[in-house]
């Protein structure tokens, strides 16, 4: 993973917008990281913010947290026995709550687990109480 400017969009401030670059298995992908940075003071070979100023060190920092995050979700598809391709990365980075749970399907399957407990904990009025909520 990479880090570069974008200077051909820099704003009137002088602000160039920074992306990360994901590469595995030859396909790379690049993902806009909602960080901009003077591009006067962009270092291309370390790909880092030089400067002593207040922007340049939350810039740093920013980065150093956006590149653990790609590595956390890279090794979290990897446990999970996926390929961690940056197809992978670029949509959980952009989209993280695609691996959540949808609540109306996890409350169809408590409704179901109650409709099991119909006259052994609950009557048959209270289950179809679940169901029509």
């Amino acid at each position: 993973m990479t880090f570069f400017l974008r200077r051909a969009r820099t704003n009137k401030a002088g602000l160039a917008p920074i992306l990360a670059r994901i590469t595995t298995n030859g396909v790379s992908k690049e993902v806009y990281i909602q960080c901009s940075v003077p591009a006067d003071r962009w270092n291309l070979s370390k790909e880092w913010a030089t400067g002593r100023d207040k922007l340049c060190q939350q810039v740093n920092a920013y980065l150093n947290e956006y590149r653990a995050r790609i590595l956390a979700i890279r090794q979290e598809l990897i446990s999970k026995g996926r390929e961690g391709n940056c197809i992978e990365i670029k949509n959980l980075l952009l989209n993280p709550a695609a691996q959540s749970k949808q609540f109306l399907s996890e409350f169809g399957q408590y409704c179901e687990k109650r409709q099991g407990e119909v006259g052994v904990r609950i009557t048959q009025l209270t289950a179809n109480k679940y169901h029509r909520l």
